[in-house]
């Protein structure tokens, strides 16, 4: 049995949305899923920093509260 390595993964990665594995240097991979996605398909003007999630990971994800907390 052969076991694909990490670069070989990447390799094959697509787009969810064009369906294409072009451009791979604007392509995200989800930190929820790994499904990937160009940043042009999803509209996005730039890389995000940090982790990113994809639509369909965002609606399942619990809402956080981003209000700061405050001490009395």
């Amino acid at each position: 049995m052969e076991i694909d390595s990490p670069q070989a993964t990447y390799e094959t990665t697509i787009c969810i949305l064009c369906g294409s594995g072009e451009d791979e240097n604007v392509l995200l991979l989800c930190d929820g899923c790994d499904k990937g996605f160009h940043t042009y398909c999803l509209n996005l003007p730039a890389i995000p920093v940090g982790d990113w999630y994809c639509p369909g990971c965002r609606r399942t994800q619990p809402a956080t509260n981003n209000v700061p907390l405050q001490t009395p």
